[in-house]
């Protein structure tokens, strides 16, 4: 059996798009969940800077996670309002991370 992959992906909104910003990542997660191969996944809001977020993932295999990343660029390339809440200033970032 291969290990989990696992991920995550920063990024920061706009202070203004705060509120909007909650409730899509609580609706991110449940996609997330949903999707073949993924074994967990969460969204993690930072204490000190409430306007940066992490999503962490654990996915059954490589093939699994880009599956994910594919459907979640392909939306978010269609969906004005993600695209208007993220900070320019704070580039989104993915890391696959080796197994602990």
């Amino acid at each position: 059996m291969k290990p989990p992959v696992y991920s995550l992906v920063d990024f920061k909104v706009r202070n203004e798009k705060l509120g909007y910003a909650r409730r899509r990542m609580r609706k991110a997660e449940q996609f997330a969940r949903s999707k073949p191969g993924v074994l967990q996944f969460h969204f993690l809001q930072d204490h000190e800077d409430p306007t940066v977020f992490t999503g962490y993932g654990i996915f059954a295999s490589n093939n699994d996670l880009d599956s994910y990343r594919a459907s979640m660029q392909e939306m978010s390339e269609n969906d004005s309002e993600f695209n208007d809440m993220l900070d320019p200033k704070l580039p989104m970032s993915v890391r696959v991370l080796d197994r602990i």
